[in-house]
């Protein structure tokens, strides 16, 4: 192992940068859960507002409802 090898080690070793990285870790994994979570609120949400302003067996509504739960998934 190198000289910088080991100043590398030893600075990703310091417990400081341990909890950084930690929370680094946690909020990424926070947005990876509630990122999709929002979107899908958002689009049941435009989905309830076509059906709530549109007759539900015109096909024009059926097939905006239609697109966007496609989106959904």
């Amino acid at each position: 192992m190198s000289r910088s090898d080991r100043k590398i080690t030893n600075f990703l070793l310091t417990p400081k940068f341990q909890l950084k990285l930690t929370y680094y870790y946690i909020g990424v994994g926070v947005a990876i859960i509630v990122s999709p979570g929002v979107t899908v609120f958002y689009k049941i949400s435009v989905v309830r507002d076509i059906i709530n302003n549109s007759v539900v067996t015109d096909f024009d509504a059926q097939s905006k409802i239609s697109a966007e739960m496609f989106f959904i998934a």
